[in-house]
């Protein structure tokens, strides 16, 4: 058998379909997986020029002619079309040209069918054309739940930013609002909606991740009766939002061609559904939401620099929890007492190794994570709520580490088989005379290892060497060296002085127990 025929029979065994073309359009191969998708049989397809046996296609919208005529790759297109028997196929393409000794071949298409998603998509706009309340709440028909009332902070940071808000909800302008997941971007949308004269309008959520791009595109923009074979008359999410604001959450994962078509509405404030030649006018406010900063998206060509510049007009950034200060505090009893009410029980009392804990994590899911770990604790809660009341990602470790990294801690004797330094007394780093043992690993290097200075001796024996009086700096450091190394042992003089007590460190050092603890995790000195 030779190289090319084993080839041939690896690209037919393929889940995927493959179609490969020559420079003429002329079918050279087709698998049976495309066949499948398709409704034909290689036999069919093989030998016969491409849009002869797809009439629905044209030079200008198949995706292998593309490529033919500009011998570049065109990737992640959504393309739907019909068979030779009027079946419709709605399939993602990757197309890629080829060559072969320098010269160009031909191209070659790698194809996934979302036929079936197609349909569902077209379920869901119907959904979504009846059902304008995403939440199912009473009272709220206009699908907007939240106002400004209902975000919970007292960091002056997240203030400056919602007054900002609050100033932009009185105009008409665009605004976009960036931020890490969980930071409550749609909350703030809905609520700029309901502070705004639109507030009577519908809000329509719809995230840009959810779909491909071209189930996406008829989804916001409609369709017309004819366009393709089973589609409808059927207005877009743009036309159902008329006199109210659209939120496009996820922005910068919708792709490049449907930015730049979303362009254009903003722009000229018109809509034309998929296969009508009419446009639309639209009085539709847009919202819009990324994960990332929106500039960093522009860098990292995620979102189009003309469409960042066009929503941007008001620039919102929502800081992570961790940069909030006290809210977490505010939150932890925010969240008990509203959970308690949801759920018609009682507040209960938080344990103060609960509370430690729920402290000291750095929350990478943000508010919506702690709103999470609350219900979840609190549901299961009697009177009290405990560590047993945490996730175990909470309960052992430092709130990062997997269970299986927290049963490793909590065979350590020294720790007192917990692993969680929130709940150790610190008679449990005493060793038997009351000081701190030598040998403690939680805390960095061992007493006689390489590096063990004179300062980690005097405080691992209890002399009292204060966190404020460093030991001498070793030569030939650079300044930023010698302040990290400076900060480092300090730190640690600290903790082996409270025995591993954080609070008393923190407190000891000048600093919040949170900024302890992220520098601990940082140089490793949880282990």
């Amino acid at each position: 058998m030779t190289e090319d025929n084993r080839f041939v029979q690896v690209l037919d065994r393929l889940a995927e379909g493959i179609h490969i073309v020559d420079t003429e359009g002329v079918t050279l191969f087709y698998n049976r997986a495309m066949g499948r998708m398709e409704g034909l049989s290689p036999g069919d397809v093989v030998g016969k020029q491409l849009l002869s046996q797809f009439p629905s296609l044209s030079q200008e919208t198949s995706t292998l002619w593309q490529v033919l005529k500009t011998r570049e790759p065109v990737l992640g297109v959504s393309q739907t079309y019909l068979n030779p028997r009027g079946e419709k196929i709605t399939s993602v393409n990757d197309s890629y040209p080829l060559f072969r000794g320098g010269f160009f071949t031909g191209a070659l298409e790698v194809a996934r069918d979302l036929s079936h998603e197609a349909k569902l998509t077209e379920r869901v706009a119907l959904l979504q054309s009846r059902l304008r309340s995403p939440r199912g709440e009473a009272g709220s028909p206009n699908g907007a739940y939240y106002t400004f009332a209902d975000i919970k902070t007292q960091s002056p940071l997240m203030l400056r930013t919602l007054a900002k808000a609050e100033k932009a909800a009185r105009s008409t302008v665009s605004v976009l609002i960036s931020g890490e997941t969980g930071t409550g971007k749609e909350m703030a949308a809905q609520s700029i909606h309901m502070a705004s004269p639109r507030a009577g309008g519908p809000f329509v959520a719809q995230n840009c991740a959810a779909f491909p791009e071209g189930l996406l595109e008829g989804l916001l923009f409609g369709t017309v009766r004819g366009s393709f074979t089973g589609a409808m008359d059927r207005p877009g999410l743009f036309e159902q939002t008329q006199g109210g604001s659209i939120l496009l959450d996820e922005l910068d994962s919708m792709g490049w061609n449907l930015q730049a078509k979303l362009l254009r509405v903003l722009q000229e404030g018109k809509v034309r559904r998929l296969g009508d030649t009419r446009e639309r006018e639209l009085d539709v406010r847009f919202l819009a939401t990324t994960n990332a900063r929106a500039d960093q998206s522009v860098k990292e060509g995620r979102l189009r620099p003309d469409l960042f510049y066009r929503l941007s007009v008001v620039d919102l950034y929502l800081p992570p929890l961790r940069e909030r200060g006290k809210d977490v505090d505010l939150l932890i009893d925010y969240f008990l007492a509203h959970y308690a009410r949801l759920h018609a029980g009682n507040v209960p009392r938080l344990l103060p190794e609960a509370e430690q804990a729920l402290k000291g994590h750095d929350w990478p899911g943000n508010v919506r994570e702690l709103a999470h770990v609350i219900e979840g604790g609190l549901v299961i809660a009697g009177e009290e709520f405990g560590l047993e009341e945490l996730p175990n990602y909470l309960r052992y470790g430092t709130g990062r580490g997997s269970l299986e990294e927290a049963g490793a801690a909590g065979g350590d004797a020294e720790t007192g088989g917990s692993g969680h330094l929130a709940e150790v007394g610190e008679s449990d780093f005493a060793g038997t005379d009351g000081r701190a043992p030598a040998s403690n690993g939680k805390f960095g290097r061992r007493a006689g290892a390489p590096g063990w200075g004179e300062a980690e001796e005097r405080a691992a024996s209890g002399s009292g060497v204060s966190p404020e009086m460093p030991p001498e700096i070793p030569p030939g450091m650079s300044l930023p060296e010698r302040v990290e190394w400076l900060e480092r042992q300090s730190i640690q003089a600290a903790l082996a002085e409270t025995r591993g007590n954080v609070t008393k460190a923190a407190a000891a050092l000048g600093i919040s127990r949170q900024l302890l603890q992220y520098k601990m995790r940082r140089w490793s000195l949880w282990r």
